[in-house]
């Protein structure tokens, strides 16, 4: 089968100085009231990271939104650029947060634990704040949006009084970020917040760039407290793409760690029902069944002549049997299982490029590229 690729488709500040809270995906660190700094009083941060269920959860029933209450749509939620403020709707949050990450999505949670100390190390509050922050790229463009909304479960003692919190967003790589401001929103106990941003891409050349987003988190608590030290996890990292291998196709976005399924159906257009009766055929009966979702991934080959290359070695001895005839093979001679031992077929010829067509487009739409894993489904 011949692709086509062508076009086809810390916390803590104080009057001049904040902590904040900014560091890699699972470099959490260990607590961090450990005694440094024990002369002057300060706030100690520690971030825990969340399930999405569990956060899920508290939000809903924290904004008493029931979970059988139809989820936002990332743009419901979401106001471009619009930096730190108060949420007015907390229990709009987005329908993609029941999956930690997708091609196109991306979500997360943890909860901060805040602890004022005075200059002996006595703790003389404490303020818990449940997160959940999302991005959603765009794979046909280098801007996107990502979220957070906050919610504060609890306050004690010196945390209930004059205190604040700033959330901005943080980019780390190939990126830059859109609306970040110093609004500060006081600390009260049942209040939700929201953060929204605009990240952008720096412009790929001949191979992909990368980056990562999280939030930073900036919290005040009246003199003579000073900054402490913390840090929060980062979303998957972005891949953006400007790449020939693709197809001709705008410059775009996607988290590569989500495996994408190419959901190939036979009937839907244009049609091919034989080449699709074939690759369910041939994942059935090849060992590990390759491909299919409960088997091993497939991985793209973009060489042009290794594809070719694994092709004509795929269907060596093929012999035509009606006009129409053409040789098909599974795994795809475009991808790293093709070629020695893949299965063939005699196919018509419309049937096996129209089969080709969707896998390009498919390869497209989810910004594949070389040596990338994917999956293949074969539905009605």
């Amino acid at each position: 089968m011949r692709i086509r690729t062508s076009l086809a488709a810390g916390m803590a500040a104080v009057v001049a100085s904040a902590l904040s809270l900014t560091a890699p995906a699972a470099a959490i660190a260990t607590p961090l009231c450990d005694g440094t700094n024990s002369t002057r009083a300060r706030v100690c941060v520690k971030v825990i990271p969340q399930t999405l269920p569990t956060a899920l959860a508290q939000f809903r029933s924290a904004s008493h939104s029931p979970a059988s209450q139809p989820p936002a749509s990332a743009e419901a939620v979401s106001v471009a650029a619009a930096g730190w403020e108060l949420d007015p709707d907390p229990s709009a949050l987005p329908d993609f947060c029941n999956t930690p990450v997708t091609r196109v999505t991306a979500c997360s949670a943890f909860q901060t634990i805040a602890a004022i100390l005075d200059n002996r190390g006595t703790v003389k509050g404490t303020a818990t704040v449940m997160v959940i922050y999302w991005g959603a790229v765009s794979n046909k463009a280098l801007t996107w949006t990502m979220g957070a909304k906050a919610y504060v479960q609890t306050l004690t003692g010196a945390a209930a009084t004059g205190s604040t919190i700033n959330g901005t967003a943080v980019c780390s790589g190939a990126c830059t970020v859109a609306g970040n401001g110093s609004t500060k929103l006081p600390l009260v106990v049942g209040a939700f917040m929201r953060g929204s941003w605009m990240i952008t891409s720096n412009t790929p050349g001949a191979t992909p760039v990368t980056s990562s987003q999280a939030v930073k988190l900036a919290f005040e608590s009246p003199p003579p407290t000073v900054p402490g030290s913390g840090s929060t996890t980062a979303l998957p990292t972005v891949r953006c793409d400007n790449s020939a291998t693709i197809g001709r196709i705008s410059p775009g976005c996607v988290y590569p760690a989500a495996t994408p399924v190419f959901l190939l159906s036979g009937s839907a257009p244009p049609p091919s029902p034989q080449h699709a009766a074939f690759v369910a055929s041939a994942q059935a009966s090849l060992p590990g069944h390759p491909g299919r979702v409960d088997g091993t991934p497939l991985t793209r080959q973009a060489n042009s002549a290794i594809v070719d290359s694994q092709r004509n070695i795929s269907c060596a001895g093929f012999v035509k049997q009606y006009p129409d005839d053409s040789c098909d093979e599974y795994p795809f001679a475009s991808t790293r299982q093709g070629g020695a031992g893949a299965a063939i077929a005699h196919i018509p010829q419309t049937d096996n490029t129209n089969g080709g067509n969707k896998l390009g487009a498919f390869i497209r739409e989810n910004r594949v590229w070389d040596n990338d894993a994917y999956f293949v489904q074969v539905v009605a």
